[in-house]
C-alpha cells in the first residue's frame, strides 16, 4: 500500500549565539495543517527527549540471524561430490533411484512453496527489503515521519519503530512553552531527519530551542529548498501495530514506581553481560506495601528498589521479555530521579514513562521483542464493551471539536453510560482518528493518517466490505496472524457462542460463556467487564490460554465471546430493521 507524504521543503536549524530554531516542515497532503511557533522552556531537557525519541525510531533490536548461504551451498557440492563414492559405482542403480527420489522431493517442495499465500509472499518480501535498508540506506528505511500533534495544553510527538516492537511518545506540556502568535491546533505528520536530530546536540540552556512549524505552500519552494516527496509502502502490520499500543493502553495495569538508581544498575548489568542461556527476562517482586525488587535472569541478581513503595493491589512475581529495548530510557537517567512502570501481566505490554523538567516520554514495549504490536495480539478485543448504541460520527465530531475528552465528558454529551463512552472512544482510536494518554486520563483528537488517496482516508481505504455490506475496522484486516479472530467470527457465525451467566457487582459484569469448537468440544470462556467497559479479567479452558494466558492476545473462544456481547444488540437491531 503505497502512500506519498510532502513537503514544501525540507526541515531546518537556524543556529546562533543566542538560540536554535527548529523550523520543522510538514506533511502537505493533510486537508488541515498546524502551526505553533514557541521557544522551549528547559530546552536541553527537551532536546534529550527528542533524541531518546529518535532512537527508538531507528532502533532494532531483533537478534541478527546468522547468513549461512556459503556455507549450505559448501555442503551441498560435498554431497555431490561424496554421494557417489559412497554407493560405489556397482550400485549405480540405488543412485539413479535416489536422484530420483530427490528430484521429486525438489517438486513436491516447489509445489508447497507455490501454495503459500500472497500476503506471506508480501510480508517475508517486504521485511527482507526493509532488512536490507536498514543497512545500506538508513533514511529510507524509516516508514513513516513522527507524528505531531498541537493541543492547547500540549505538543505531543509520537514515533513507531521499524521492528514494530517499541512506540514512543514525547509530550511538551504548554507551561514550558512562550507561544508567540495564534496556534493552529491538529495533527500532522513532520520532516525528521537525522541531519536535523544531530542538530538537537547543539542546544544549551544558554542557547534555547524554539518550535516553529508552519503550514507551507508548495508554491514558496524554491531551487535551494525543493519539494521533497516520500513515496512510501506502508505496511497494514505497521498501522496495526499502532493502534495495538493504544488498545492496550486503556487497559488495565499495575502501576510502580521505580527510582533512576535502580534502573540504571539494571541496565548496567546488562550492557557489561551477555546471557548464553534462558531465561532472559527481568522478574518484578510486588507486595503491597513494600518496596519493590528486580530479579534479571539467568544470573538471579536481585536489584532492591529503596525509594518507593510499592501501593497496588496486585501481589506476586511480573516477568517481562525484551528487556535491553530499555537501553533506550539510558541517557535519560541522569536527569530524572523517577520512572513511572505500567505491567499488563507476565509476558504482556509494558508501558515505561519518565518526566524531565516536566517534559515526559513515554515508551511502550510489546511483550518480548520477537512478538511485535502487530503479531497476534489483539488487545483491540480486550479494550472496551458495551451493548448501548454509540452515534460514532457524533462522537468523532465532539472530539474533533473539543481536540480532547474524558469518558464523563462524552457520556454526557451523547447521553450514554460511561461504558459505552469508553467503547466508542475506544473504536476511534482503533480507527486511527484519537490516541489515549493514560498519565491525564484523556482520549485525544489524532488522526494516525488524513489522506491517502484520491481524497480517501487512511482509515477507509484499510476497511474491508463485508457481504452484509457491513465494514471492518483496520484493526481487523486479514493477516497471517489473525487467523484467530477470523477463527472466532465464524464461531459467531455458526451460532456457537452463548451466555450461560452474566452477574452484575459493585466493580464488574462477570460473564460465563459457552463456546463449541472444533470436533463438537466445548469451551468455558469467563471475563469481567468493569464500569468502563474494559476486561478487567479473562480465561478460558482451552489449551492455547493454559500456555499463553494473555501474552498473545485472547484466544479465539474468548474473542469470540467478547464479540458476541459487543455485537449483540446491533445486531439485534439490524434483524429488526431488515425485517
Amino acid at each position: 500500500m503505497d502512500i506519498i507524504q510532502t513537503y514544501a521543503r525540507q526541515s531546518s536549524t537556524n543556529l546562533n549565539a543566542k538560540s536554535v530554531r527548529f523550523d520543522i516542515a510538514q506533511e502537505l497532503s493533510r486537508e488541515t495543517g498546524v502551526s505553533i511557533y514557541a521557544m522551549v522552556h528547559h530546552s536541553l531537557d527537551y532536546a534529550r527527549i527528542m533524541m531518546a525519541l529518535h532512537r527508538v525510531v531507528v532502533g532494532d533490536w531483533r537478534t541478527p540471524k546468522r547468513d549461512v548461504t556459503a556455507y549450505q551451498k559448501w555442503v551441498t557440492q560435498q554431497y555431490k561430490q561424496e554421494l557417489p563414492q559412497y554407493f560405489g559405482s556397482q550400485d549405480s542403480a540405488r543412485l539413479t533411484l535416489y536422484n530420483e527420489l530427490e528430484e521429486a522431493n525438489k517438486r513436491i517442495n516447489a509445489i508447497n512453496s507455490e501454495l503459500m499465500t500472497v500476503i506471506d509472499k508480501a510480508n517475508n518480501a517486504r521485511r527482507d527489503y526493509y532488512n536490507y535498508l536498514y543497512h545500506h540506506d538508513r533514511e529510507k528505511w524509516l516508514v513513516l515521519d513522527p507524528v505531531i500533534s498541537v493541543h492547547p495544553d500540549s505538543v505531543i510527538f509520537e514515533a513507531f519503530s521499524i521492528d514494530e516492537s517499541s512506540y514512543a511518545r514525547v509530550t511538551v506540556p504548554n507551561e514550558n512553552l512562550d507561544v508567540i502568535g495564534d496556534m493552529i491546533y491538529g495533527t500532522t505528520n513532520i520532516d525528521f531527519s537525522r541531519d536535523l536530530v544531530k542538530e538537537f546536540k547543539r542546544v544549551r540552556n544558554y542557547r534555547p530551542a524554539w518550535i516553529k512549524v508552519e503550514r507551507d505552500a508548495v508554491e514558496l519552494s524554491t531551487n535551494l529548498h525543493s519539494v521533497v516527496e516520500k513515496k512510501i509502502d506502508l505496511p497494514i502490520s505497521w498501522v496495526r501495530g499502532f493502534l495495538q499500543v493504544q488498545s492496550a493502553s486503556v487497559l488495565p495495569s499495575i502501576h510502580l514506581d521505580l527510582s533512576a538508581e535502580t534502573l540504571s544498575l539494571v541496565l548496567s548489568h546488562l550492557s557489561r553481560n551477555r546471557e548464553k542461556e534462558s531465561p532472559r527476562s527481568l522478574r518484578f517482586v510486588l507486595k503491597k506495601g513494600e518496596k519493590p525488587s528486580i530479579i534479571i535472569d539467568p544470573w538471579d541478581l536481585e536489584i532492591p528498589e529503596y525509594h518507593y513503595t510499592y501501593q497496588d493491589d496486585f501481589e506476586g512475581e511480573i516477568r517481562i521479555w525484551g528487556r535491553r529495548r530499555l537501553m533506550t530510557l539510558k541517557d535519560l537517567l541522569p536527569f530524572t530521579d523517577q520512572i513511572s512502570v505500567r505491567l499488563l501481566g507476565t509476558g504482556m505490554p509494558s508501558y515505561w514513562s519518565i518526566s524531565i523538567s516536566g517534559h515526559r516520554f513515554d515508551l511502550g514495549l510489546s511483550g518480548w521483542t520477537a512478538n511485535d504490536w502487530a503479531k497476534k495480539a489483539e488487545f483491540s478485543i480486550l479494550a472496551a464493551v458495551s451493548d448501548e448504541e454509540v452515534k460514532m460520527d457524533v462522537l468523532n465530531e465532539y472530539l474533533r471539536t473539543k481536540l480532547s475528552l474524558t469518558i464523563k465528558q462524552a457520556s454526557n454529551k451523547l447521553r450514554i453510560s460511561n461504558r459505552a463512552a469508553a467503547h466508542g472512544l475506544q473504536r476511534l482510536c482503533e480507527q486511527g482518528q484519537a490516541m489515549y494518554d493514560p498519565t491525564s486520563d484523556l482520549y485525544r483528537w489524532r488522526q494516525l493518517i488524513d489522506q491517502f488517496k484520491d481524497g480517501d482516508t487512511l482509515v477507509n481505504s484499510l476497511f474491508q466490505s463485508g457481504t452484509d455490506g457491513s465494514r471492518t475496522d483496520i484493526s481487523s484486516v486479514q493477516t497471517k496472524e489473525d487467523e484467530r479472530m477470523t477463527y472466532a467470527k465464524k464461531l459467531i457465525h455458526d451460532n456457537c457462542v452463548k451466555i450461560i451467566d452474566s452477574t452484575d457487582t459493585e466493580k464488574a459484569t462477570i460473564y460465563k460463556m459457552e463456546v463449541v469448537g472444533r470436533d463438537a468440544k466445548i469451551f468455558n470462556p469467563d471475563f469481567h467487564v468493569d464500569l468502563d467497559g474494559r476486561i478487567s479479567v479473562a480465561s478460558c479452558t482451552c489449551s492455547f490460554f493454559r500456555l499463553n494466558k494473555l501474552r498473545k492476545g485472547p484466544c479465539n473462544h474468548i474473542g469470540a465471546s467478547i464479540l458476541f456481547i459487543n455485537d449483540k444488540n446491533t445486531n439485534e437491531e439490524s434483524g429488526q430493521s431488515a425485517s
